[in-house]
């Protein structure tokens, strides 16, 4: 579970040049490392060698580091990059209990094989598909190591052959949200989202506007919000 409300997260590559520099300016409270998988090249040894840097300059500024992981290929990405420093991992497209359990059992192994603290390293689930909302109460049970909820919401509306666009007058995904806030809240965990339509548009938005949209999406139930802009964090933060 987290220790701590994670206000503010930003997502940044490993292939970032400028990415001890981009970690700590950001005060973001939670950095999420990306990587790219890169074909016909051996990607996991490559990431092996690279992700312990990564991790260390991630975290300069004192924010705690997650890695995004598939989860459909969760086994050869989580031998990859989990190693010690790592807060946890943000699993994509899990779709049910099972899929939680699996990587779970990994990080079992990858803790005793590393040297990191037995039952420490958590489990934050992306929500990308119909069947993870579906069964988004079994995967916030299926394991101690959960953490957060973070709803996708672009991939969500594509998902389910929606317009990833803010043309509605009502938040379109209302329900979604409130259902993984719910369930998060039960098992001692957080959700994190921001408000109807700016979650859709991701947009560099004016800090008042965007101070509305952080207090909309605070009134009902989310703890932060994965900024898509380091100007988001401020507010944020605040």
């Amino acid at each position: 579970m987290p220790k701590y409300i994670r206000r503010s997260l930003l997502s940044l590559s490993i292939d970032d040049p400028k990415l001890t520099e981009n970690a700590y300016a950001s005060w973001a409270d939670a950095i999420i490392l990306d990587f790219v998988r890169k074909p016909g090249t051996d990607w996991q040894k490559e990431l092996q060698a690279r992700m312990p840097a990564a991790i260390g300059e991630a975290a300069r500024g004192g924010a705690e580091v997650f890695v995004r992981v598939n989860s459909d290929t969760a086994a050869a990405e989580l031998e990859a990059t989990v190693f010690s420093g790592l807060t946890g991992v943000v699993l994509k497209e899990a779709s049910g209990a099972e899929d939680i359990a699996k990587a779970g059992e990994r990080l079992d192994a990858l803790e005793e094989s590393r040297g990191i603290a037995a039952g420490s390293l958590e489990i934050d689930v992306e929500v990308n598909t119909a069947a993870g909302v579906w069964n988004s109460l079994e995967i916030a049970r299926a394991s101690r190591r959960i953490g957060t909820f973070t709803a996708n919401e672009h991939e969500l509306c594509r998902d389910l052959g929606m317009l990833p666009e803010p043309v509605l007058e009502f938040e379109p995904l209302e329900y979604i949200k409130s259902q993984l806030i719910t369930v998060a809240t039960s098992v001692g965990g957080q959700a994190h989202g921001m408000s109807y339509p700016l979650s859709l548009t991701q947009e560099n938005a004016g800090e008042e506007d965007l101070r509305k949209a952080v207090r909309r999406a605070r009134d009902t139930g989310f703890k932060g919000a994965v900024c898509p802009h380091a100007s988001w964090i401020k507010v944020c933060n605040e």
